[in-house]
């Protein structure tokens, strides 16, 4: 039996591999940025994080590994949390429109900073034409739930207007993405202008609900 004085000092040990752990996805994320999933190597990961090479291996068992591990927590932030910060507004009093612009505004702006983590996610159907990955898995799910949450709030689209209303958004949002300056090169409109992204999202939300009255809102996110 482990006594009290090992069991305490196994605590700091375990924190501190969670630390590293940490350390080497936010670094991983940090160089798909930088050089494109294509180019990003054990050598520039484990120079970011402040880690030697073996730590890879160590951690992770191995670089696709720890690739797939990071692409996993990016795609949370890019469809859960998005789920989840639709389920809290609601709760807030927003209603469904007045929800997808503030959505559609953050999620653009994400898009904004990180256009090659969406390049990564669309990496295996854009190269490969392959599109049994889990990034267009959770893209399905994602979707699902954004038609099945709009239903319960009684829109008067049907599944199907709502199904194809929601798809050809996020084609839009997709493609920002992955090409985050197209809309300014051709229709002169510049996404990192937060005036720009506004009525940009409330467009898209009329497009996904153009019949939904306009509803009180009891808060506000900004």
């Amino acid at each position: 039996m482990a006594s009290a004085s090992s069991e305490k000092s196994a605590k700091p040990a375990a924190g501190k591999r969670d630390d590293v752990r940490e350390r080497i996805i936010k670094a991983t994320i940090v160089c798909i940025e930088r050089n494109g999933i294509e180019a990003t190597g054990v050598r520039d990961i484990a120079q970011e994080a402040g880690v030697n090479g073996a730590a890879i291996n160590y951690y992770f068992g191995s670089k696709d590994n720890l690739l797939a591990i990071t692409l996993e927590g990016t795609l949370d932030e890019a469809f859960s949390n998005v789920l989840d910060d639709f389920d809290k507004l609601a709760q807030e009093g927003h209603g469904p429109r007045r929800i997808l612009e503030l959505l559609f505004e953050d999620l653009m702006q994400y898009n904004l900073h990180f256009p090659r983590i969406a390049y990564a996610h669309m990496h295996e159907a854009l190269s490969e034409q392959r599109y049994d990955g889990r990034a267009m898995a959770r893209l399905h799910d994602f979707v699902e739930g954004l038609v099945q949450r709009i239903r319960a709030k009684k829109s008067t689209r049907s599944e199907q207007q709502l199904r194809i209303a929601i798809t050809q958004v996020w084609a839009v949002m997709l493609f920002s993405a992955l090409l985050p300056r197209f809309f300014e090169r051709t229709g002169e409109l510049h996404l990192e202008q937060a005036d720009v992204r506004k009525a940009f999202a409330h467009q898209m939300a009329r497009t996904i609900l153009p019949d939904e009255d306009e509803e009180p809102r009891r808060g506000s996110r900004r």
